[in-house]
């Protein structure tokens, strides 16, 4: 076999030049593979382009004293040109008494994107002795390439011109749409022979790369290109008039993914039958169904997790309430080591029924004030530092925690709680990116939202992580994770009346948008803690302390008050029922009346009513192990002057009793007696 001379630069030159000069496609695929047969010495030189699915879109053939082959196939020995177009790298095949002939292919590229691959074939000449002929061979087809396109995209831009309607005139009376549909005519291939400008805009093309794709090209996997089976059953459907519309979905230029719906019809053009297909952009409608039934699946948790935190509760009380008597009255080393350590588990316990609470309730408190979210964001950033800095440099990570805003209105809320939902996120954020990187809080008006947004360039989450991802309990961090606390924001946001969405890819980093209302005029509505100051000064119990009535169909949960009173000097009389607590305010006086809410016979509701009637100045309280959150307003319409929430320790009662006293202290009240 032999040898091939070098390819001389001037030689490679008059080439390119040669073809970049051609006037139309196929004058340039003819030159092209004429000039590299000639620069390699081959004997023959092939060119094909594929489209974006991977079909075979043309081929152009030269063989030396022969006349060129433009048949749209490839032969079997042709077949490693598509292997250099799919793998993106040259193929070269070596002569052997099987295949006696030497062959190079490479990939020609339209930018970063292979569009096919040019070989040359020789039975005589050694194509692969050196870099000569790959490098030409590469060259050569690239410029082809691009010289096609650049004719294309002329093409198009002439026809633009001369035919400037957005969809041809020979589809238009065939066609019922709105403006914001996308409009996609094809052929019984799924090519696509024309498209409105809301399909171009919807799916990131312009119209001339639309027309050299097919609709397989934008249905996401797994009914992708590689299911065209898929397709031709579907137009067997659309004939037999079987079907005319259908829920799928596009990806755009980009990737992203979103639902449509599909209204598909057959059409006969020039004696040719097309399919017409209208789809609209389903993604408002989806998005909110999603939140519907994510709402609705979350109300039924939450009222399945009030049931269970009131019961719960009520045992937390009654085990905590004798171990905490016990720790006050006893000396015994080894008994207060060993108490304090079931104490402390206990209070754990308590504080998971707390977060659960957070998740059930979902009722608008009416003690909300104004909240500066950029303020708030500042705040909970620097309370944090210590992880995302002083932590993060002690293991050699790095994170940047910033905070964006424009000029925000203030939004109703409760700091303390907007706080906890946005340390629960930035928590989250880290957790994330456990190598460190970067977390954006923007906080912005949109529309009459006030939007804040934390992004993270963390490890991502699945779309099936994404669906649970506010459920209580799931959780992806294992042991370390209670799956409490997206669910805790959740119930947050909705007692602001706001929403929170959260998009992420596995990868990419994740975005919680949370929008809170912006509130009309200027509504302010004072908390508790601000009318406190007007309270006068605590008053010191009688001598021989108060005397209270506590009513509780539970005997052990009402065991553990009447102890606490009874450290406390108080005088104590128990009732299990409403009728027996109401014989026993007219047997004796009574300072005070603590009930629990859900009994038999008679609810703390009507005992409050029923007490009010007949001695309207006589402090109630309602002891509860529910997790709603009460109007204060309601509560005292209703008879209802103090809440003590289970599990409670001596200090709540303490406290309680304070508050009881101030009560009786006022001059309201006094006027009252």
């Amino acid at each position: 076999m032999g040898q091939m001379a070098k390819i001389a630069v001037e030689q490679l030159e008059r080439a390119l030049a040669n073809i970049s000069s051609q006037p139309s496609p196929g004058t340039v695929a003819r030159v092209a593979v004429r000039e590299i047969a000639r620069l390699t010495g081959a004997s023959r030189a092939v060119l094909a382009f594929f489209d974006a699915g991977g079909g075979l879109e043309s081929v152009t053939r030269y063989a030396v004293g022969e006349s060129g082959d433009e048949t749209p196939v490839l032969t079997p020995e042709e077949e490693f040109l598509r292997q250099a177009y799919e793998q993106g790298q040259p193929v070269i095949h070596h002569a052997t008494l099987a295949e006696p002939f030497n062959s190079v292919a490479t990939p020609c590229y339209r930018g970063d994107r292979a569009a096919g691959a040019l070989a040359v074939i020789s039975p005589s000449v050694d194509l692969t002795s050196g870099q000569d002929t790959i490098a030409a061979t590469s060259v050569l087809g690239s410029v082809a390439a691009l010289v096609l396109e650049n004719q294309r995209l002329s093409s198009y831009i002439q026809q633009s011109v001369s035919a400037p309607q957005d969809l041809s005139e020979q589809w238009l009376g065939l066609v019922e749409a709105s403006q914001s549909d996308l409009i996609v005519v094809t052929d019984f291939q799924g090519r696509i022979v024309d498209a409105n400008q809301v399909a171009c805009r919807a799916l990131g093309y312009t119209k001339h790369e639309l027309l050299h794709r097919s609709v397989a090209d934008f249905v996401p996997s797994p009914a992708g290109r590689e299911d065209r089976s898929l397709f031709s059953a579907l137009i067997e459907r659309v004939l037999a008039g079987q079907i005319t519309s259908f829920e799928s979905a596009f990806m755009t230029k980009s990737g992203r993914v979103f639902p449509i719906e599909v209204r598909i019809r057959p059409a006969e053009v020039g004696g040719e039958t097309f399919l017409i297909s209208v789809a609209s952009d389903l993604t408002e409608r989806k998005h909110a169904e999603t939140q519907l039934v994510q709402a609705e699946r979350l109300h039924v948790l939450g009222e399945m997790a009030a049931g269970i935190v009131h019961d719960i509760n009520n045992m937390l009380t009654a085990a905590l309430g004798p171990i905490e008597v016990i720790l006050a009255s006893s000396s015994d080393p080894l008994t207060l080591r060993l108490l304090q350590q079931v104490q402390q588990s206990l209070l754990d316990s308590a504080q998971t029924v707390r977060r659960i609470q957070a998740f059930a309730r979902q009722n608008v408190s009416t003690q909300f004030v104004p909240i500066d979210l950029v303020a708030l964001a500042n705040d909970v950033v620097e309370f944090i530092r210590p992880r995302w800095q002083t932590q993060a440099i002690q293991k050699g990570l790095v994170y940047d925690v910033a905070v964006k805003s424009r000029p925000v209105p203030m939004i109703l809320g409760s700091s303390a709680e907007l706080r906890e939902a946005l340390i629960n996120l930035l928590n989250n954020a880290l957790d994330a990116m456990p190598s460190g990187g970067q977390i954006t809080i923007s906080i912005s008006e949109v529309g009459s939202n006030v939007q804040l947004q934390v992004t993270d360039t963390g490890v991502g989450m699945s779309g099936e992580v994404l669906q649970r991802i506010f459920d209580p309990f799931y959780t992806t961090k294992g042991i370390h994770g209670s799956g409490l606390g997206l669910s805790v924001v959740y119930g947050i946001v909705a007692r602001h009346r706001g929403q929170i969405n959260v998009e992420s890819m596995p990868g990419q980093g994740t975005t919680f948008t949370l929008s809170f209302p912006v509130p009309a005029g200027a509504e302010v509505v004072m908390s508790a803690s601000q009318t406190a100051s007007d309270a006068p000064e605590v008053v010191s119990p009688p001598p021989h302390g108060l005397n209270i009535l506590v009513v509780d169909d539970q005997p052990a949960v009402a065991m553990v008050l009447q102890l606490m009173l009874e450290m406390a000097d108080h005088r104590v009389r128990v009732c299990s029922s409403g009728p027996e607590a109401l014989v026993a305010l007219h047997e004796e006086r009574f300072d005070l009346v603590c009930t629990d809410i859900n009994m038999p016979e008679m609810n703390g509701w009507e005992i409050a009513k029923a007490i009010k009637a007949e001695f309207p100045s006589l402090p109630v309280v309602f002891v509860t192990g529910w997790s709603e959150s009460y109007d204060e307003n309601e509560l005292r319409m209703r008879g209802v002057d103090f809440l003590l929430h289970k599990p409670y320790q001596i200090h709540d009662v303490q406290e309680l009793v304070s508050a009881v006293l101030k009560l009786r202290a006022s001059p309201v009240s006094s006027e009252q007696q």
